[in-house]
């Protein structure tokens, strides 16, 4: 009998706390990770010369440990200590099967990495721009919000305006949204405030309704999540042109943009830009 993927992932887990000595077994990824203290010994297990044993005294702490450990194994993740230590499922689950797909430390049989890929890569099947768009959603750091499939993870409106909410501060009254929408009739109400959001944010969202959202239509949804990361783009450059002491409008230059950009991933102790074209 084949197993869900989580079931697979739970098993790849346990199966490294075992042999590390581990003798309390993981059977969710929400409330028994919380503690981090099983991430902390499943890294340390499967990549021992790269990650220590997270020894802080608080979840959090640990939480920010083990995702300093997986970022040096090259994981990409999205998660963050809050994530891990509020038992957020989704995200847990998706933090593995990254870990999985990365660092497996294990000869696992072929028909259980085909039951994985829904999982490890669950952009099959979507187009360039779904994927593109998705994962500039994730990268924006919201609070639990990770998009797995675009169109049906935006149809209640409810993270849409929370990708609103991150790129215009302020511009969501939240008081108007239905935070907890069951039926049709509540998502179809925010997704028409999200119409009502985006022509605010001046996007062009001619012969566009809620309707178009809550229905998953592509084309129109697409071009929304566009004119999203294009207003954030322009606002950034904005911004920059500010902190320069320019004028409203003035032309920004690639040694800005440089400048700008070594100065964000100096704090992160990454590699630094020298040109635009590499």
């Amino acid at each position: 009998m084949k197993l869900p993927p989580d079931q697979i992932l739970l098993r790849w887990v346990n199966y490294h706390l075992k042999a590390a000595g581990h003798s309390k077994a993981v059977t969710n990824f929400s409330t028994d990770v919380q503690d981090a203290t099983a991430y902390s010994i499943l890294l340390h297990q499967i990549a021992p010369q790269t990650c220590e044993l997270c020894h802080e005294s608080t979840a959090e702490e640990r939480a920010a440990h083990v995702i300093q450990n997986a970022r040096r194994l090259e994981v990409e993740t999205f998660i963050k200590p809050r994530d891990i230590t509020s038992g957020n499922p989704k995200l847990n689950m998706s933090f593995v099967a990254q870990l999985f797909n990365t660092c497996p430390a294990l000869d696992i049989v072929e028909e259980e990495i085909k039951q994985l890929e829904e999982v490890l890569y669950d952009d099959v099947g979507d187009t360039r721009e779904e994927r593109v768009f998705r994962m500039w959603i994730n990268s924006l750091g919201i609070d639990e919000v990770y998009i797995n499939h675009l169109f049906s993870d935006l149809r209640d409106g409810i993270n849409l305006l929370k990708v609103f909410e991150k790129i215009e501060k302020g511009i969501v009254a939240w008081q108007k949204v239905n935070l907890i929408a069951p039926n049709k009739f509540k998502q179809v109400e925010n997704c028409n405030y999200c119409v009502v959001l985006g022509k605010q944010l001046k996007f062009s969202l001619v012969n566009i309704g809620g309707a178009d959202i809550f229905e998953g239509n592509k084309k129109l949804i697409l071009s929304i999540i566009w004119q999203s990361m294009r207003h954030q783009q322009l606002k950034l450059l904005s911004d920059l042109a500010r902190s320069r002491g320019r004028a409203t409008g003035e032309g920004i230059t690639d040694a800005d943009i440089i400048q700008w950009a070594n100065q964000k991933v100096r704090t992160g102790g990454k590699c630094m830009l020298w040109n635009l074209a590499r």
